[in-house]
């Protein structure tokens, strides 16, 4: 796997690949597509996909765990699991298209002053992309947002099944604006201290 992702990388090749394997979808794959009967019935990114799987195929893929883990796939425990394997390909590919930036020469240097690998991620990798990963992680964040809003619509609680319930449910259009408009303010906060952080922490 590591040698087709530094194929992709270093030559510019598309690689196709069909495989069962999570592990392999999450580490090199850019784009996702899911086949059902030898045709194409959902495609997107990897994150898009897996949060907000639209064909019943992908649906099939994600419930059927959850049921075995906690026993149902309705309720706010039940929608943790889908954002949690969200967030999951989402984060790690955030991580990794920040941290090969870095100048492997620099990492080499490293290694022959003796450094140990922790030392290196602690002192040399973290500091060095630490501004495009915290707005890495506020895109994180503002989609998890966003996420938790839908799951409103299977029983997921928060914000969003308050908007459902009691705004749209009963027509009552005032509570269904204030429930978007803190959902949206989250988000806007959220984003503004990311992006105050990572000029802070570029600045140095």
């Amino acid at each position: 796997m590591r040698l087709l992702s530094r194929v992709n990388k270093e030559l510019g090749v598309t690689i196709v690949l069909v495989t069962h394997e999570m592990d392999v979808v999450r580490t090199i794959s850019d784009r996702v597509a899911v086949i059902s009967d030898g045709h194409i019935v959902e495609q997107g990114s990897a994150f898009d996909v897996f949060s907000r799987p639209q064909s019943e195929t992908a649906k099939a893929f994600v419930a059927p765990f959850t049921v075995l883990l906690i026993g149902t796939y309705i309720g706010t425990t039940a929608a943790v699991v889908p954002l949690s394997i969200a967030v999951m390909f989402g984060f790690s590919r955030i991580v990794e298209q920040n941290l090969v930036t870095i100048q492997p020469g620099v990492i080499e240097a490293a290694r022959a002053a003796g450094a140990s690998p922790w030392r290196i991620i602690a002192t040399l990798l973290i500091p060095e992309a630490l501004g495009p990963l915290i707005l890495g992680f506020t895109f994180v964040f503002v989609a998890v947002v966003d996420m938790t809003a839908i799951a409103g619509a299977v029983g997921g609680g928060g914000l969003g099944s308050f908007a459902l319930q009691y705004g749209y449910g009963r027509w009552d259009y005032v509570t269904l604006w204030v429930a978007v408009g803190l959902l949206i303010a989250i988000a806007w906060a959220g984003q503004l201290l990311g992006n105050f952080l990572a000029r802070r922490v570029l600045r140095r």
